[in-house]
């Protein structure tokens, strides 16, 4: 096999294996995961505590909220991350991983914000001279040829984002490793680990995205379902203007999206902690291939 070619099928067939050693066991503690990053934001909309405005009309509470539940799900995040390294190199990782991120949560949150002004920076830098070239095929060439133009344009705006993203995937895993490096080593190594290997990585990915599909089909035909059941009685002609009626739309389109969700957690609860469990299984297999970067800061002294 080629030195820059990667083992897919055997990278998860051991993914799958360590999930099965995994204690507790893996779709325990993704629920649990899940629930604690998306049940606050589920409270608060319940509750209307994230429509509460002040006298002026400044919708303070809210924006602080989703400020401080965006830092707290970044942090769960990596601890989730923790737990998908842990559990791939067959380590013990229990409920304790998904709070460990606490107690370095500023160099979490610090790499996140670098690692977003860097993406943004990255996708400018692309983007920009992609959107003037687009501009002026349209302006210049023929209706067809421009709306063609158009739709390159998307589809090279959407690809050029998207291996940007990906460019940066492997930084947390090195923060996990060498939390006493810095957020600094983690961006550059994470980097480091990514070039050359960024055609395997999309591969990989792209291995798991029929399963996606799959999930997203079975969560969007329950939702069409009670769609098509609203449907009906105005297709038929019945009024349903009235208060109970109305209020019987409301009470369906809440079970409608609750159902939708709902039907979708089974392949969820497998499925995240396979995806991240192998994205894992590749940082760990380019960890071994690389030496460690080493500049000034981290040489020791002779």
């Amino acid at each position: 096999m080629n030195q820059l070619e990667l083992n897919r099928k055997e990278l998860k067939r051991k993914a799958r294996e360590q999930m099965k050693k995994a204690t507790p066991h893996f779709w325990l503690f993704t629920l649990v995961y899940l629930l604690l990053t998306m049940g606050p934001s589920l409270v608060a909309d319940v509750t209307g505590v994230s429509t509460i405005t002040l006298d002026h009309g400044i919708p303070f509470l809210p924006l602080f909220l989703s400020l401080l539940l965006i830092l707290y799900q970044m942090v769960m995040k990596f601890g989730y991350t923790w737990w998908a390294l842990k559990s791939y190199r067959g380590e013990q990782g229990d409920f304790g991983c998904l709070i460990d991120g606490f107690s370095m949560a500023f160099q979490v949150i610090l790499l996140e914000i670098m690692v977003f002004l860097r993406a943004i920076l990255w996708t400018l830098l692309g983007c920009v001279p992609a959107t003037i070239i687009a501009t002026v095929c349209i302006l210049l060439l023929p209706p067809w040829a421009a709306t063609l133009a158009y739709f390159v344009f998307i589809v090279f705006v959407f690809l050029y984002t998207y291996c940007v993203m990906l460019r940066y995937d492997m930084t947390f895993y090195v923060l996990v490793d060498h939390p006493e490096s810095g957020v600094n080593y983690a961006l550059t190594q994470g980097v480091i680990m990514m070039k050359d290997w960024m055609w395997e990585y999309i591969k990989l990915n792209l291995s798991f995205f029929g399963w996606y599909c799959l999930n997203a089909a079975i969560s969007t035909g329950v939702l069409f379902a009670f769609i098509w059941s609203e449907l009906i009685p105005v297709i038929q002609g019945v009024d349903i203007s009235s208060v109970d009626q109305v209020m019987a739309v409301i009470y369906s389109n809440v079970v409608a999206s609750v159902a939708s969700t709902l039907v979708s957690i089974p392949i969820s609860l497998w499925l995240e902690p396979y995806h991240r469990i192998t994205t894992a299984g590749f940082y760990h297999h380019r960890q071994e291939q690389i030496q460690p970067l080493v500049d000034y800061h981290y040489r020791p002294n002779v």
